[in-house]
């Protein structure tokens, strides 16, 4: 499975395709700590390849013109809250907390964009009618998707 996952990925730096590739909650490390299973391709420097393991924009060129894609990993609670901060609350009350920690953090992300190119948000949480977390408790977070500054 790894060597034709490396010869699709070689594939795509030989014929200079930007990559962008999304770290999700099965590419953490069971401990929520360390370097996610993607990082390999950030460590290796593979010509187009973008590991989006933190909340960043990246500007891609194509074609057609730049183009901006934020993104946004799979978040453990650890990286933004504390334990002291979670303390006696049930999943619920610390999934809201999270989500309102979350969105200072994304709507300064979407406030440097330059609204001149199209961007894309690439996330592994569902903005739909669903859920923004993953789980048994989810939490409802359309709202940090439904930005103008997001095409």
């Amino acid at each position: 499975m790894q060597e034709a996952f490396g010869a699709e990925f070689r594939r795509l730096a030989d014929a200079d395709i930007p990559t962008v590739l999304l770290v999700g909650n099965h590419d953490q490390h069971s401990q929520g700590s360390g370097g996610a299973s993607l990082c390999i391709y950030r460590t290796l420097a593979v010509p187009g390849f973008i590991v989006g393991d933190r909340l960043a924009t990246h500007l891609i060129p194509t074609a057609n013109g730049d183009l901006q894609i934020v993104t946004l990993p799979w978040l453990t609670r650890s990286t933004l809250l504390t334990r002291p901060e979670t303390e006696g609350l049930s999943l619920e009350a610390i999934n809201l907390l999270l989500l309102k920690k979350l969105q200072p953090v994304l709507e300064g992300e979407i406030r440097s964009l330059d609204p001149q190119l199209p961007t894309i948000l690439l996330s592994p949480f569902n903005g739909g009618p669903g859920h923004l977390w993953g789980g048994k408790n989810p939490v409802r977070g359309q709202g940090l998707y439904h930005s103008p500054g997001f095409d």
